[in-house]
């Protein structure tokens, strides 16, 4: 079961089995570090940010 299966408590068919990323291109290049470096870290907080903010971002026009 993936990280995010066993977080979310939820799998989509389609979803992939497997995903492979790194941050050690990105830290070479431009010296940046991810704030969460473990996958479960990274789809722990994503999932509660999604948990709280179902609709996702919401825009609000600026007055002009």
């Amino acid at each position: 079961m993936s990280a995010a299966s066993v977080l979310t408590h939820r799998q989509r068919a389609g979803d992939a089995a497997m995903g492979v990323t790194g941050s050690n291109l990105i830290h070479r290049q431009l010296g940046w570090r991810p704030r969460f470096d473990r996958i479960y870290s990274i789809i722990e907080t994503a999932w509660a940010w999604h948990r709280q903010n179902p609709r996702g971002y919401t825009f609000q026009t600026l007055p002009l």
